[in-house]
């Protein structure tokens, strides 16, 4: 039974998509169909087509144009496309159709069984040209397999896995700069290219063992160029070490790591530009509110009970029953003004907070929810006081009060839990409701819920709002209770090569922590493994990669000398194997870079930890 293969079909008008499926379906095709040039090229990225069916006369991006990215792109350089277009028979349009590298050019209508013989042709040249590819890569396989238990025998029995170069190519040598290499042992060559290699002695052990092929970087200090070998296990006892040069592909990706840091740099001071300018408008509000209350209270209130106590002393000199009566309305009415003045008063400002503390003042809130809108309310408090300053008092009072507006708003809530505690200098507020939770737009993004989570933020402490439609929202406040003194700061080593990311660094420690100081900078390898041996340190940041020795190599010599010193690995990398080997040589953890949030906790939990 024949392969099945894909073919893509590109048009913007749904009935010519539906037309080209129903003249090619067939039990051994299967047909995708996308009506633009983008979703073409994201198609094509994600999946192998044995062709392309390309409408020329698309809106956004052309046909035409949709084959030039494809062109340009090693994946889909030598895709097959077939142009199809209802124009007219124009010969210019179609020589710019076969200059871009189609193999045909259709103008509609067409008969169906002329497509239909074309796009078989091309299915059955891929079903060909993969059958092609699994043969070799059989044979490829059949010859390294034979090699590998011989390898894997001298491997596990800790028999050395060393071999000797029985050819290079001239490439070899204007990479490496290294001359005369036929007969010399790979331990021997490879000790040249940099002072310490054992990262690609394991690996030639692995590929030996398990005849997997396996790939290692390295920075070549003879020619100034950084390298990729890829190591291969071909018959007994024999590899294949592909080199190539990526020392543009690594100077790309550092200045793209620079560019990040200066981006995330200047996110990280418009973020606390931002929270700043939060906390100052918000400090304004309270401060209006607490005035407005005040007038209130003390003007307002004042008045309506000189007049109520005015209506008593009239009460004495009225006698006629029908002028009582309007009296007694009169009061009752300026009773009711009163009463709604002091609720007016406490929502303005808690008065209560100030009195009688931050649980009492929660109570109260509650309470006042309950009348107002019936929800029933489980509130969990401590058996004592909780003794926090003001300001974090008022922040988590306001906090609440937002949390139970929107609840009553908008969540059609019947039941919520408020659980309040406090521990270790913070203060945990818990508000979870059983409403119909939050619309995805609004789950990140409402002025509301921004303006709590920045509050927490200025403050130390961090809030979280989660919801699922249908299942409720909960939100979590953390807020110290006093305000956090800075304490001796703890001196920092800065391990990396680009100037702009340790400026980065230093801004982030200095300027956004209290307890970090960057006491010393190194640029390479070599003077920081002189700077960590001479001096004292607290922590040491230090980049993966390198000149003169790389990171892995100082992170040996660090910890050999001084084992209780800690040391992160930072890295453009994600986390893998360059993790996995800093780890086990002792490192604290391992931060890839720009992760500003994670390398300030993990320093913090590195200091605590030694």
């Amino acid at each position: 039974m024949s392969e099945n293969v894909a073919v893509l079909l590109v048009d913007d008008r749904p009935e010519n998509l539906l037309a080209l499926e129903e003249v090619l379906r067939g039990p051994e095709i299967d047909l995708v169909k996308v009506s633009s040039g983008d979703a073409a090229l994201r198609s094509t990225l994600r999946q192998d087509f044995a062709l392309v069916l390309l409408d020329v006369q698309m809106p956004g991006m052309s046909g035409f144009e949709v084959a030039e990215l494809m062109r340009a792109n090693p994946k889909t350089r030598h895709l097959p496309i077939i142009f199809v277009t209802a124009g007219m028979n124009d010969v210019q349009l179609q020589f710019k159709g076969y200059e871009l590298g189609a193999v045909d050019y259709l103008i509609k209508p067409f008969e169906p069984h002329i497509l239909q013989g074309k796009v078989n042709v091309f299915c059955e040249l891929y079903r060909q040209r993969r059958k092609a590819e699994r043969t070799h890569q059989e044979k490829l396989f059949n010859a390294m397999r034979e090699g590998f238990a011989h390898c894997r025998m001298l491997y596990e029995n800790n028999q050395p896995v060393d071999f000797v170069y029985l050819e290079v190519n001239t490439a070899f040598e204007q990479l490496t700069g290294l001359k005369n290499v036929i007969g010399r042992r790979v331990t021997e060559v490879i000790s040249g290219i940099r002072e310490s290699n054992p990262e690609l002695f394991t690996i030639y052990g692995r590929v030996a063992a398990t005849g997997n092929p396996e790939l290692f970087e390295t920075y070549v200090e003879p020619v100034a160029k950084w390298l990729s070998l890829s190591v291969y296990s071909t018959e007994k006892e024999h590899f294949v070490t592909v080199f190539q040069d990526i020392t543009e592909r690594m100077k790309n990706e550092q200045e793209l790591m620079v560019m990040n840091h200066q981006l995330a740099h200047e996110v990280t001071m418009r973020t606390a530009d931002l929270s700043a300018l939060t906390a100052h408008v918000q400090n304004i509000a309270e401060t209006e509110r607490a005035t407005l209350a005040r007038e209130l209270h003390d003007e307002l209130g004042s008045t309506l009970v000189g007049i109520s106590m005015e209506l008593g002393r009239l009460r004495g000199k009225i006698s006629a029953p029908e002028l009582l009566q309007d009296l007694s309305q009169i009061k009752d009415l300026l009773s009711n003004a009163a009463q709604i003045t002091r609720s007016v008063v406490h929502q303005l400002y808690p008065t209560v907070l100030d009195n009688y503390g931050l649980v009492a003042a929660i109570e109260w809130q509650v309470n006042e929810f309950r009348k107002r809108t019936g929800v029933t309310v489980e509130l969990i408090t401590p058996g004592e006081p909780i003794e926090a300053e003001h300001t974090f008092a008022l922040a988590a009072y306001r906090i609440t009060q937002e949390c139970l507006t929107n609840i009553a708003k908008h969540a059609g809530a019947s039941k919520v839990h408020i659980e309040v505690k406090a521990g270790g200098g913070f203060l945990d507020l818990t508000i979870r409701d059983n409403g119909k939770g939050l619309p995805a737009t609004t789950n990140t993004g409402g002025h509301g819920i921004f303006g709590m989570i920045e509050r927490a933020r200025y403050l130390g402490g961090s809030m979280d709002i989660g919801s699922e439609t249908g299942m409720g929202t909960i939100a979590r406040l953390s807020l110290p209770l006093e305000t956090i003194r800075p304490q001796d700061k703890k001196r920092v080593l800065v391990v990396e090569d680009h100037a702009i990311v340790r400026d980065a660094i230093r801004h982030l420690l200095e300027k956004q922590t209290d307890d970090f100081s960057v006491g010393g900078e190194a640029g390479d390898g070599k003077v920081a493994v002189q700077m960590a041996m001479d001096e004292e340190w607290d922590i040491v940041l230090l980049d993966i990669s390198l000149p003169k020795k790389d990171g892995l190599t100082v992170l040996e010599r660090i910890k050999s000398a001084k084992p209780g010193l800690p040391v992160i690995m930072l890295s453009s990398h994600p986390e893998s194997e360059y993790a996995e080997m800093a780890i086990s040589r002792g490192a604290a953890c391992y931060i890839e870079k720009g992760e500003t949030d994670r390398l300030v906790e993990a320093m913090r939990r590195a200091i605590l930890l030694q």
